[in-house]
């Protein structure tokens, strides 16, 4: 991909990056350690909540192995939540860091159904191909508030 035009291309320049996901990266560690929690919190926040309020799409993605879906689906919805909310508080920063990566290991069964649902169904397979590694990144973010 060629790089931006307009304002950003002085540091894209700056840091004479070979690709736009180097530039996003650098972009990513310049918005700062705070900005990256905030982010951080409103997105387990956001999904926590779309636990409960579109519990439709996690059940449809929940494996038939998983016990009693429904309220698997409402207890990680509530533990996201928790998680979220114990990010804010350097106290439980660490911690909630910590229950997140958990976390996001225990879930990651579910995305590899969700990719078998997509093959078999021949829709979003390339969302849900690209959702796997994703997981790892969400991992790696987590990590550096340990």
């Amino acid at each position: 991909m060629p790089p931006p035009e307009g304002p950003l291309e002085g540091l894209y320049q700056k840091y004479k990056t070979k690709c736009i996901f180097d530039f996003v990266v650098i972009l990513w560690h310049a918005v700062g350690h705070e900005t990256q929690l905030i982010v951080m919190i409103l997105f387990y926040l956001f999904a926590g909540i779309s636990h409960f309020k579109n519990p439709k799409f996690f059940l449809l993605i929940t494996p038939k192995w998983v016990y009693k879906p429904k309220l698997i689906n409402i207890i990680i919805g509530i533990i996201e939540i928790g998680l979220a909310l114990g990010l804010i508080l350097e106290t439980t920063r660490s911690i909630s860091a910590i229950g997140i990566i958990i976390l996001l290991i225990m879930v990651f069964p579910a995305n590899v159904y969700h990719l078998q649902i997509s093959i078999k169904k021949k829709k979003n397979i390339l969302g849900t191909i690209i959702r796997l590694p994703i997981q790892g990144l969400l991992i790696y973010w987590a990590y550096i508030f340990i």
